[in-house]
């Protein structure tokens, strides 16, 4: 008889046991509880919400991916809810047209016997045509993270062209779609970087939208700083004996200077010097344009002086 009633204890023992060890296993983030005289109830968090739909051709916006579900009734049920979780929360969107509605969420696959909460129950949501439509891509980089002796020679995108796809009223506020390098820090040198395509509308907020294909290269192609600055001659010497000058000037106005920023920004106007002493006769001269110190190079290389001299009258 005491061996019975030792068994029956502890069997007894062993239930209680396997229940609250299964409790414990289930995430507490997740579930809350309780127990008592009419039952138990849970509160299931972030279960998945599946919408029933025609993804092919629309786009469902206003929809949350999760929702909380809370269950009451017999311990048994609300355990063996918890415990399995084969149950589905869903919207069944099939048989609602293009525009805002507010839709009822549902549940299956949950015993009759428990009382089920949905929060959020009913939710607003936008159906629209789903559309796709190809545009240009701006590639771009913040002019601050290039070194202070160089400037941006070229920025270039490949591919230069993504297909963009969206609800229709979407993509018709589409104001640009940009490749924006990063780098992690100030760059010398010719840059590449793989960056996502950004889709924005005309406040350059980002739009919910998908691309093809989701990521582009960059190119950043750098050149030593430069300015056009103005031209000027500089006579240098003097006429042979017996010619006077009438009239020099220069063809180019200007030329663009590369080298150290802070030389090339101080200069407000370019030296070129013409030795008169070997002028002959009115005609045309090239002159190579000199390197000072602090520039790297010129473009154009070279100026060409027209020249006007007269013989002078003996009186």
């Amino acid at each position: 008889m005491d061996s019975k009633w030792t068994l029956r204890l502890t069997a007894l023992g062993l239930a209680l046991l396997l229940f609250f060890t299964v409790r414990s296993e289930l995430n507490p983030a997740q579930t809350e509880g309780r127990v008592d005289n009419q039952g138990s109830f849970e509160i299931l968090r972030d279960v998945p919400l599946e919408v029933f739909y025609d993804d092919a051709t629309l786009i469902v916006t206003g929809m949350p991916e999760t929702v909380d579900v809370t269950i009451q009734g017999s311990s048994k049920d609300v355990t063996q809810a918890t415990l399995f979780k084969d149950f589905t929360v869903f919207a069944d969107l099939e048989s609602l047209s293009i525009g805002q509605h507010q839709v009822a969420l549902q549940h299956e696959n949950l015993s009759d016997n428990l009382t089920v909460t949905i929060e959020p129950a009913l939710v607003e949501v936008t159906i629209d045509e789903k559309v796709s439509k190809e545009f240009t891509i701006e590639p771009e980089i913040n002019t601050r993270l290039i070194g202070e002796n160089y400037s941006l020679r070229s920025i270039q995108v490949s591919p230069n062209k993504v297909l963009v796809t969206g609800a229709k009223t979407v993509v018709e506020s589409i104001n640009a779609v940009k490749a924006t390098a990063s780098p992690d820090e100030v760059i010398n040198d010719d840059f590449t970087q793989l960056v996502n395509v950004k889709v924005l509308d005309r406040d350059l907020n980002r739009l919910n939208v998908t691309t093809s294909p989701e990521q582009v290269r960059v190119d950043v192609s750098l050149e030593p700083y430069s300015k056009r600055v103005p031209l000027v001659l500089s006579e240098q010497g003097e006429l042979p004996d017996g010619l006077t000058l009438e009239h020099i000037s220069l063809q180019q106005q200007s030329a663009k200077l590369y080298g150290t920023k802070s030389f090339i920004e101080s200069l407000a106007e370019y030296a070129i010097e013409v030795d008169l002493s070997k002028i002959k006769q009115s005609g045309t001269q090239k002159i190579t344009i000199p390197l000072k110190d602090g520039v790297t190079s010129v473009e154009p290389t070279s100026v060409t002086v027209e020249i006007d001299v007269a013989e002078k009258e003996e009186g």
